[in-house]
């Protein structure tokens, strides 16, 4: 969570999607804090929706959106995030999925015990087209049995329907770079921009200065074009007010 004092204003947002589109911006990503309790992500979500962009929020699941969705919502349900019982995340999923949106489970890793909870949940769940979408625990994670971890992706225990976050990818070895910074930039509720959420130090005024200084990165593979490109939006607003 990013508790802070400032707060994007809807038309700092909108300019930002405005100067993506110019660069060929695809989707767009709200997170948090929590999005649901933003003032404007309604606004957002429809502004985002009458462009023709994807769209995607990360939530905690204790409120739903009654207006017009994203794309897709994933919903935060691990050892970390406590407040969300396997009845209420069945009940969740029925809503957006009820309402024609994308619906994926969002899963820090943190111990074998709690993946295979949520293996066995997913399946009984039996909820077409749910994906679970398995992070990196940030900034130093607890899990450390990565072999296992590995070995249960590649002998299929964790389903076809699996996502890893680009950090887990690197840390169990599928990828050999993050590109973080050139599919994606992170806006912070200041206004700044990063190549990634989790990566501390320069933040950029514009979305183009920040893909450039990314594409000098030579961890990174160099891109012709910003064709592709989503921007995280994060809130300020947190888990603690949600339940105020």
């Amino acid at each position: 969570y990013y508790p802070s004092t400032q707060t994007l204003p809807l038309e700092k947002v909108r300019s930002l999607i405005d100067e993506g589109i110019e660069l060929g911006l695809s989707s767009v990503a709200f997170g948090g804090g929590e999005p649901t309790i933003y003032p404007e992500i309604q606004s957002v979500i429809s502004y985002v929706r009458r462009l023709g962009l994807y769209s995607a929020m990360t939530t905690n699941g204790l409120s739903e959106l009654a207006g017009e969705l994203p794309n897709r919502v994933s919903i935060s349900f691990d050892s970390i995030h406590h407040g969300l019982s396997e009845e209420k995340l069945r009940d969740i999923i029925i809503y957006y999925k009820g309402r024609r949106s994308g619906v994926s489970i969002n899963h820090i890793v943190t111990s074998l015990s709690e993946l295979d909870r949520l293996i066995t949940l997913s399946n009984k769940l039996a909820v077409e087209g749910l994906h679970t979408y398995l992070l990196l625990e940030k900034p130093i994670p607890r899990f450390t049995e990565w072999g296992k971890l590995k070995e249960l992706i590649n002998q299929g225990v964790t389903g076809d329907k699996i996502w890893l976050d680009p950090c887990l990818a690197l840390k169990l070895g599928y990828i050999r770079r993050c590109d973080q910074g050139l599919h994606s930039l992170t806006v912070f509720p200041d206004g700044s921009i990063s190549k990634c959420s989790n990566l501390p130090g320069t933040h950029y005024s514009s979305l183009k200065e920040a893909w450039l200084e990314a594409r000098k990165d030579e961890r990174c593979g160099s891109r012709d074009g910003f064709i592709g490109m989503k921007i995280h939006v994060i809130t300020n607003y947190t888990l603690s007010e949600q339940w105020a």
